[in-house]
């Protein structure tokens, strides 16, 4: 029976440059597979934001591991856009891999 593998991406958040810790954690994991191609941004006054795994590729035999470097696009105005503030600063940096599924 082959083994079962999920595509899990190992990460980082930054905040302009600046690691961001989440309790006592700072590097946390991410299961598109589970989850969706999208990766919600971490700053709680970010709108219309977030980090588009999808556009990273997906590992495989031949590329085992990928780099992941992203920037979140969403801005830090109103709910409804109606105004739109200033550009987010937060970022991530990690490696998108395949692990086994235990």
């Amino acid at each position: 029976m082959p083994q079962q593998e999920d595509v899990v991406l190992v990460y980082e958040e930054f905040d302009a440059g600046f690691p961001v810790k989440v309790g006592s954690f700072s590097r946390r994991s991410f299961s598109p597979k589970e989850q969706g191609r999208m990766l919600r941004c971490g700053n709680p006054r970010c709108y219309r934001g977030g980090y588009d795994i999808g556009m990273v590729g997906t590992p495989g035999p031949d590329r085992p591991e990928i780099p992941v470097d992203l920037h979140c696009e969403g801005d830090e105005g109103t709910p409804g856009g109606r105004k739109l503030g200033e550009s987010c600063l937060r970022s991530i940096k990690g490696t998108l891999r395949i692990e086994p599924l235990l």
